[in-house]
């Protein structure tokens, strides 16, 4: 099938973000062991640099997704 092709593209990376987003909030384990690696891989980074980047990757996921 289509899928969601027949939608905007911006539409459809838009809708992939918030589902990232949606999910994330769902599994908050998978948040924390994400934050825990960036804290291990990049120690002299920031809490909120931590999150930051988390939350962007979850992003990119999402629009790769749909």
């Amino acid at each position: 099938g289509r899928g969601l092709s027949w939608l905007p593209v911006t539409t459809r990376l838009g809708l992939g973000a918030k589902l990232a987003r949606v999910a994330a909030m769902c599994a908050p384990r998978r948040r924390e062991v994400a934050l825990r690696n960036l804290r291990i891989a990049f120690p002299d980074w920031s809490e909120a640099k931590r999150v930051q980047t988390f939350e962007e990757s979850c992003r990119h996921l999402g629009r790769g997704m749909v």
